[in-house]
């Protein structure tokens, strides 16, 4: 793996921080993040970002099932093409190119991702559209967002976002990323997560991350006073009684499990 830091000045170009480019130099890391996908059981592998190419290469040499990667700046993708002559790229942003609805010949699928940390979020909700059709994701974040979508209650950064993502997926760390695994150095270190979807049908999932956004509008106001702005009094305090959820409680204090002990209590038209 030669240094990002020479490829890039033989090509002209810079690592753009509109696109959150902060490549991977960690020949450790490469193979670490693509472990998990290499080994799962997916009739192909996508790679969102690949940048320079580090988990490319790696995935080119060990994967037996068919590969494609989305770029979206253009130098990149061209040196790629370079690179890997015969690689299955898409050039474009994948928030705009990525199907909402994976096509069946690559279902279960496998994607990773030294992913573009501007994007976390949306990537992260656009991949809930795909479901169990996604058999496992890895991907790096920022600790601080990492953090938050693994936390649990009484932890500090234990929000609307936890809840939602831990009830469309199981996560598991693959560890902490130190800032000179990257260059440039990002100016937090990063954390490697496996995503695995749990089944959750879309209208359903929909309405429970409506249910948690309304929990959450206001964090310090307690929970039947954010809830009363999305769901009919009637509707809640039947809710309230089936679940045994006490609505002067803050949302903060919800664990996943009690809000899907509330959700189940409300009507689909509530």
């Amino acid at each position: 793996m030669s240094h990002p830091k020479k490829t890039l000045e033989a090509l002209g170009a810079n690592a753009l921080r509109a696109f959150s480019q902060n490549f991977l130099t960690s020949p450790h890391w490469a193979d670490k993040l693509t472990q998990p996908v290499l080994t799962a059981d997916v009739k192909a592998i996508w790679e969102i970002g690949p940048g320079l190419g580090a988990l490319t290469e790696k995935l080119i040499a060990n994967s037996k099932v068919p590969l494609r990667v989305y770029e979206i700046d253009r130098k990149l993708a061209a040196n790629l093409r370079d690179v890997f002559p015969n690689l299955d790229l898409v050039e474009g942003d994948f928030l705009k190119t990525g199907p909402t609805q994976l096509p069946p010949e690559v279902v279960p699928l496998g994607l990773v991702s030294n992913l573009p940390y501007h994007i976390s979020s949306a990537i992260l909700f656009h991949l809930v559209e795909w479901g169990t059709d996604l058999k496992v994701a890895v991907l790096t974040f920022q600790r601080e967002f990492a953090e938050r979508l693994k936390a649990k209650v009484g932890d500090d950064s234990y929000a609307g976002l936890s809840v939602s993502a831990q009830y469309h997926f199981k996560m598991e760390s693959l560890g902490i990323l130190p800032k000179g695994a990257f260059y440039p150095e990002p100016s937090i270190d990063s954390e490697a997560l496996v995503l695995t979807p749990k089944p959750v049908d879309k209208e359903t999932g929909a309405r429970f991350r409506q249910l948690v956004r309304l929990a959450f509008t206001r964090p310090r106001r307690k929970l039947g006073g954010n809830l009363r702005e999305g769901f009919q009094t009637v509707f809640l305090e039947k809710a309230y009684e089936i679940s045994g959820i006490d609505p002067n409680r803050r949302p903060e204090t919800l664990s996943l499990a009690e809000f899907e002990k509330l959700f189940a209590a409300l009507p689909v038209k509530a």
